[in-house]
C-alpha cells in the first residue's frame, strides 16, 4: 500500500512539474485616445506703446547717424569720426559727445522698455554707436 501512496504522490508531483505548452503573451492593441482639437496659437498681443518706443528709438538712431553724416562722413573724415566715437564712448564733456550720448541713452531706454513689454525687437534699428563703429571700420583701411 505504501507503494501505491508513494506512486500516487510521485505521479502528482511529476504531472504537476511537466512542461506546459508555451503560450505567447497576449497583446491588446492600444486604443487611440481621442485628442482634443488643438487650438491655433494666438499671436502675442502687441502692446499699444510698442510703436511709440520704436519711433523714439528710430528718432535717436537717425539723429546720431545724421550728426555724424554732417560732421564727418560728408567730408569722408573717417579718422575724425573714429576719434569722436572714442570721445563719445569715453564720456567726454564736449557738446557733440554729450548730445550723442543723450541720444544713445534715449535709444537704450526705449529699447529696454520695448523689451520689457515683449515688443517685436527685430524691427528696431541696431544700436547707433555699433552701426557707426561698423561703418567707420569698413571705411578705414
Amino acid at each position: 500500500m505504501v507503494k501505491v501512496i508513494v506512486g500516487f504522490f510521485l505521479g502528482m508531483v511529476l504531472v504537476g512539474c511537466s512542461p506546459k505548452e508555451p503560450t505567447l503573451p497576449v497583446t491588446v492593441p492600444a486604443q487611440e485616445m481621442p485628442q482634443p482639437p488643438l487650438e491655433p496659437k494666438k499671436p502675442l498681443a502687441i502692446h499699444p506703446h510698442c510703436a511709440k518706443h520704436k519711433e523714439a528709438a528710430e528718432h535717436a538712431y537717425t539723429y546720431i547717424m545724421e550728426e555724424f553724416e554732417e560732421a564727418y562722413f560728408s567730408t569722408k573724415d573717417f579718422r575724425g569720426a573714429n576719434a569722436q566715437l572714442f570721445l563719445i564712448t569715453a564720456g567726454a564733456q564736449t557738446a557733440f559727445a554729450q548730445n550723442i550720448n543723450a541720444a544713445q541713452e534715449t535709444y537704450e531706454k526705449q529699447y529696454a522698455l520695448a523689451k520689457s513689454l515683449h515688443c517685436n525687437l527685430s524691427t528696431f534699428p541696431a544700436s547707433p554707436l555699433e552701426a557707426l563703429r561698423k561703418k567707420i571700420n569698413a571705411a578705414i583701411p
